[in-house]
């Protein structure tokens, strides 16, 4: 916003949160702190990703963990890349977000576990500048939200792994976003 852009849209469904997982087959059966085993080895994405990484790490300071002190982190460069990670024995934990999960291949999904899931945050916006006509940006948004009511469409959507589509949302729903 502070960059001259505004909300018009965000990806519907569900809300955008991070999860944490195990192994089903860890001893960890769920996430506390004083239950933690040093130094523990946790994967994530990359450090810029905000459900995966950014929301997991501010959910696990929030009670207390400092997740650089206490564990060994690791990155590991995409979601699916840490869940792999996680899934062959390299991390102990990984951040991940829902999506990415599901994406997994059945046996490795089956193999793994959610052990915190952080608060719920608006999910992803899609923002126009403010320059931009309001009729264009309505026009956006029609295409958008439009878009899982054709055969195409929902073909469009499926391929970029969102077949919940698109809704309309503003600026307000997103004033709380990151704060601590």
């Amino acid at each position: 916003m502070e960059h001259g852009y505004h909300v018009v849209a965000k990806v519907g469904g569900e809300p955008f949160t991070g999860i944490l997982v195990v192994r089903r087959d860890s001893p960890l059966k769920e996430l506390d702190p004083a239950q933690l085993p040093p130094r523990l080895r946790i994967g994530f994405p990359d450090p810029g990703a905000y459900a995966a990484t950014v929301m997991t790490r501010r959910y696990l300071s929030r009670l207390g963990i400092d997740v650089d002190r206490r564990f060994q982190v690791k990155y590991f460069g995409s979601q699916d890349s840490a869940l792999m990670a996680l899934y062959s024995g390299l991390v102990d934990m990984a951040g991940t977000w829902k999506p990415s999960l599901r994406s997994m291949p059945k046996d490795v999904r089956n193999d793994l576990r959610v052990i915190a899931e952080t608060p719920p945050e608006p999910q992803m916006p899609i923002a126009v500048r403010n320059d931009m006509s309001p009729a264009d940006a309505d026009a956006i948004v029609a295409v958008l939200t439009e878009l899982g009511q054709t055969p195409r469409g929902q073909a469009i959507l499926g391929g970029m792994a969102l077949p919940q589509g698109f809704v309309a949302a503003n600026d307000r729903e997103y004033e709380k976003v990151g704060e601590e």
